[in-house]
């Protein structure tokens, strides 16, 4: 009701469209304000959204046994906005991984200055954070898509001195490859593990 009423008399500019909300049993203000730290500090890691909110109780002072039950109401969210698809508290892709599908595996462009790892996800192809990108492009090579996309990050956060500073999201594994080579390449074949085996063959074992 506080953003409805700051919208209407113009103290407030941006305006939300979507809310999803979530109610527990017991909740004071204590906890409530440790929450909603929580969930912007978890949204903030996870780099998919600007996070407008600016200030959060950071200091709540509570026993250790509201904090575990807290954590467990965190992990329940996680969960359940996650499954509405409302990915605003998950990260792209994980780095780690102990197993071997074409999700999990990471991958890997090594060619002159350029030296990128990326990961299949179900949204897409992830370049991770320290991702180096080579420098030039080939104006007749990429699609006026990438050429676009490729200098509106360029001239955004998330590439300094042509490292990327957080993980991307891209449609494709050779529209990652188009982005981090500056040419287009198939990135099936381009993309490859540590021992060579390309993203392709994974994919044909794999089927």
């Amino acid at each position: 009701m506080q953003h409805l009423r700051d919208y209407q008399s113009e103290k407030e500019t941006y305006y939300w469209s979507t809310a999803v909300v979530f109610i527990g049993r017991d909740l004071n203000k204590a906890l409530i304000r440790y929450l909603e730290n929580r969930f912007v500090e978890i949204a903030r890691a996870s780099k998919r959204y600007l996070v407008l909110t600016k200030n959060t109780y950071r200091n709540t002072v509570m026993k250790e046994s509201q904090v575990a039950v807290m954590e467990e109401f965190v992990d329940n969210v996680k969960i359940l906005i996650n499954a509405l698809g409302y990915k605003v508290l998950e990260p792209f892709a994980q780095m780690g991984s102990s197993t071997t599908s074409v999700d999990d595996e990471l991958l890997y462009i090594t060619s002159g200055s350029v030296n990128a790892t990326g990961k299949v996800t179900a949204e897409g192809f992830v370049v991770f954070a320290g991702s180096t990108v080579n420098e030039k492009m080939s104006l007749k090579s990429l699609s006026p898509g990438m050429l676009k996309q490729r200098q509106k990050l360029f001239d955004s956060s998330k590439v300094e001195n042509l490292i990327t500073t957080e993980d991307i999201l891209f449609s494709s594994s050779s529209a990652a490859a188009d982005f981090i080579l500056g040419y287009s390449v198939s990135g099936p074949r381009t993309w490859k593990t540590r021992d060579g085996k390309s993203l392709k063959k994974i994919e044909s074992n794999q089927t």
